[in-house]
């Protein structure tokens, strides 16, 4: 079988997959489907063992885990949140009234009252809680532009494609972006960027749970290029109601006084990410190589030094 046949297969296998599977959970209904996903947790729990035992290295590196016992349930934990965020994903798929019912809004003033001066900003997001109705955000009549990394299944690429836009957001595949993110930043609109993954050696260094991680310089960089606040907003499940709380304004000036701006403010976005895991470690995905430094990665913008602003 050629390549491209095999292509096709899989794509007609993932389509009837996610198609069968969007169904089943909106027949469901919300709350049912939220009580399943905890036993079908056990599945990939058991059918992933990379996935297994990177989370559980993890857990024990980040200190978050002092035993393989705690890491362990701490990992099944994750496993069970992960597929309730995927049940509400596509249950709240491509329906925009229906989400506000799942979802609160903290300290939305902040980005209100910064949408209404026509500022800009540049929000910064993890992979916690359900982050992708963090996106929700946007139904407040808020302008955001997601940085996103497209995953490796093209159907479920297209369909969180298709619900981030019927949430009025409009995303932005990661790679070959500077100028459209720079363009958009001019017009006052507001930038999300997830600061949990791997920069490799195109990143900045700082500590995350008091180990060495490398992190995208983007959002320092657009923040001290054009006087724009970084907002940290975080996203977490509580009685299954998904809680986007939003953080105070990070300003450039809070790196004044350094000899390394982009690192210093760099610092303050990654322990703003780390204070926003402690409570509800499980929510995040700790099989992310948060902690391995990659030789070769593409370039987001081009990097500067600090003494450039």
């Amino acid at each position: 079988m050629n390549q491209s046949k095999h292509g096709a297969l899989r794509y007609a296998f993932e389509y009837l997959f996610f198609y069968y599977t969007i169904i089943t959970v909106k027949l469901l209904g919300f709350n049912l489907s939220q009580q399943i996903s905890y036993p079908l947790g056990f599945i990939p729990y058991l059918l992933l063992p990379r996935l297994k035992r990177k989370a559980i290295k993890n857990f024990l590196l980040s200190g978050v885990a002092t035993t393989n016992k705690e890491a362990r349930k701490l990992t099944l934990k994750m496993f069970q949140h992960l597929i309730m965020s995927l049940f509400e994903v596509f249950f709240l798929y491509n329906v925009r009234r229906r989400t506000l019912k799942y979802v609160r809004f903290i300290n939305a003033e902040i980005l209100l009252d910064i949408n209404k001066k026509k500022t800009g900003a540049v929000c910064i997001f993890s992979h916690h809680g359900n982050w992708e109705l963090g996106l929700s955000l946007a139904l407040l009549g808020l302008p955001m532009q997601p940085i996103i990394r497209p995953p490796e299944s093209s159907v479920l690429y297209d369909i969180i494609t298709k619900m981030r836009l019927s949430k009025g957001s409009v995303p932005l595949e990661k790679f070959r972006v500077a100028d459209e993110m720079v363009r958009r930043i001019k017009e006052k609109k507001f930038i999300t960027i997830d600061m949990d993954q791997n920069a490799g050696s195109e990143g900045v260094r700082v500590k995350f749970f008091q180990k060495d991680v490398s992190c995208w310089k983007t959002p320092a960089i657009l923040s001290l290029r054009y006087q724009v606040p970084v907002i940290p907003v975080k996203v977490v499940r509580r009685n299954q109601i998904n809680f986007i709380i939003i953080g105070n304004p990070i300003y450039p000036s809070e790196a004044a006084e350094s000899d390394d701006k982009i690192k210093h403010l760099t610092q303050i976005y990654v322990s703003k990410i780390e204070e926003h895991m402690k409570n509800e470690p499980y929510q995040w995905l700790w099989f992310l190589n948060r902690w391995k430094i990659k030789k070769k990665t593409k370039k987001v913008l081009p990097t500067a030094s600090a003494s450039s602003y």
